[in-house]
């Protein structure tokens, strides 16, 4: 019941719709969501499902991997076969479909490893099992050299896909 609570709660998060002026005597709804979230995430503790990025990067072919991040800044970089699902998104009819039609260990990846071990949470509240959290996020793949794709990337066309960050036109060292 607790579970079935805390994924409604989620669900009402996650679902974009803009808020709505509420009276002074009403709780933040927004508030007592994510502490239920973190609540959540404590209890899980040593059983949120992580998986190392050397793994990840092994198996890419064969893992659903989903990038949590802003659409703006997975356009910039991300990794290669990734689908963007932005966190607050995550629990859209839409992705909902994607994640559970999936046969695929599923990976969350965000930009330092906090936003998708919340995707993870979220996945097991919507009982969705294969769910995992890449450790380190896209700023640790990105410092062991592994490939991403994307506007800001310094690989040139025909050139497997780099890593250095581009901003207006220089390589960023």
């Amino acid at each position: 019941m607790n579970r079935l609570l805390m994924g409604l709660i989620g669900l009402v998060l996650l679902s974009g719709c803009p808020p709505k002026p509420k009276p002074p005597s009403e709780p933040d709804k927004g508030a007592i969501i994510r502490e239920a979230v973190r609540g959540y995430l404590n209890e899980m503790g040593p059983d949120l499902n992580l998986m190392e990025m050397e793994d990840v990067k092994a198996r890419m072919a064969e893992l659903l991997i989903i990038d949590v991040r802003s659409p703006d800044d997975f356009e910039k970089i991300n990794i290669p076969g990734s689908l963007n699902i932005p966190l607050k998104s995550l629990a859209s009819d839409e992705a909902l479909s994607i994640l559970r039609r999936s046969q695929k260990d599923v990976v969350f990846v965000g930009e330092a490893g906090s936003a998708a071990a919340q995707a993870v949470a979220l996945a097991r509240l919507m009982d969705i099992k294969n769910a995992y959290a890449m450790t380190g996020g896209l700023d640790d793949w990105q410092r062991m050299k592994y490939p991403v794709q994307g506007t800001e990337t310094a690989a040139g066309p025909g050139e497997p896909m780099g890593n250095t960050p581009i901003k207006t036109g220089k390589r960023v060292k």
